[in-house]
């Protein structure tokens, strides 16, 4: 069954050219349909010769009702293409946004750090003056009960702790815990997934793969897309790239499409979709 714009345009054909004009298109149709990819090379001097039309005529019928699409050289159908070619063509233009998200972003990242790093040059070292050493504390010598001579020190220096979370800590490890800690947000009370303190290699080698590309933000968003799908998602298969791409590809659809207002269609097209309604009529098929 058509859809309202392709009965749309095939109108606007009718209206200008008449069944000639539909000759042609249904004629261009056919060849599509009869390609086992769906798609024939769009060379006017062949379809001229076939249909023994004029060129200019048959290029108007390509091009101005927005019935075909015409890519790299080959005339294509969009309303008669293969779920498969659908699918693929999307998946394509997520991959080149998030390709150029993801370069962006690390430009962006670079061009931040050169400039902390020329204002860190640009900074004048601190003159710190010398100051003579302490001399070194003098033994108190006591007696106790025994008269066994005790030496006791008079200061006090505590040694080194040996607990992590008071040595410095790098920018990986600040950004993994955020990262962990939005996960259990999302997860921990409803589904009992938590993450533990100590993160396998396999978490590390994904977060740090992955923590190239996207920010916070973007983890923010595929954890919420992740609890949205049912799907037994698991913190280490989050954090591959090409997971959070299609985490984040999704996320990104879905916030589309609800914000997506109505199509907005003129009168007669208005009434077409009610005369097809009234009687049943499958406009998704």
């Amino acid at each position: 069954m058509n859809s309202p714009e392709r009965f749309n345009g095939s109108l606007r054909l009718r209206r200008k050219f008449g069944m000639r004009g539909y000759g042609v298109y249904s004629r261009l149709v056919e060849l599509v349909l009869s390609s086992p990819n769906k798609r024939v090379p769009y060379d006017l001097g062949d379809f001229a010769f076939d249909m023994s039309e004029d060129e200019d005529f048959i290029k108007q019928v390509v091009e101005d009702f927005g019935l075909f699409d015409v890519k790299d050289g080959f005339l294509e159908d969009p309303y008669t293409k293969t779920p498969e070619a659908v699918e693929a063509e999307r998946q394509a233009k997520i991959r080149a946004n998030r390709s150029e998200g993801a370069k962006k972003a690390a430009a962006t990242r670079r061009a931040k750090k050169e400039a902390a790093e020329r204002e860190a040059a640009t900074i004048e070292p601190v003159v710190v003056a010398k100051v003579a050493p302490l001399p070194v504390a003098e033994t108190v010598v006591k007696e106790n009960l025994t008269t066994e001579k005790v030496e006791e020190p008079t200061s006090w220096e505590p040694t080194e702790s040996a607990d992590p979370f008071e040595m410095e800590r790098s920018p990986e490890s600040i950004l993994f815990d955020k990262i962990k800690d939005e996960w259990n947000a999302v997860f921990g009370r409803t589904y009992r997934r938590y993450v533990d303190l100590t993160p396998s290699s396999i978490v590390w080698e994904n977060f740090k793969r992955s923590s190239e590309q996207y920010e916070l933000d973007d983890f923010k968003d595929a954890f919420k897309q992740a609890s949205r799908e049912k799907f037994g998602w698991q913190f280490k298969d989050v954090l591959k790239p090409s997971n959070m791409q299609r985490l984040l590809s999704n996320f990104e659809i879905q916030k589309k499409a609800e914000a997506k207002p109505e199509p907005q269609y003129d009168f007669e097209t208005q009434e077409l979709i009610k005369y097809g309604e009234a009687r049943g009529w499958n406009w998704a098929s």
